[in-house]
C-alpha cells in the first residue's frame, strides 16, 4: 500500500467528485423548479 503517494490523488478526485455532485444537484433543483 502506497498511501502517501495515493492520498493526494484521492483528495483531488474527491474534490472533483464533490464539485460534480453539487453541479448535478443544482441542475436537478433547477429542473424541479422549472417543472
Amino acid at each position: 500500500m502506497e498511501l502517501p503517494q495515493a492520498s493526494p490523488n484521492l483528495a483531488q478526485i474527491y474534490s472533483l467528485s464533490c464539485q460534480q455532485i453539487e453541479e448535478i444537484l443544482k441542475g436537478l433543483n433547477a429542473s424541479e423548479y422549472e417543472s
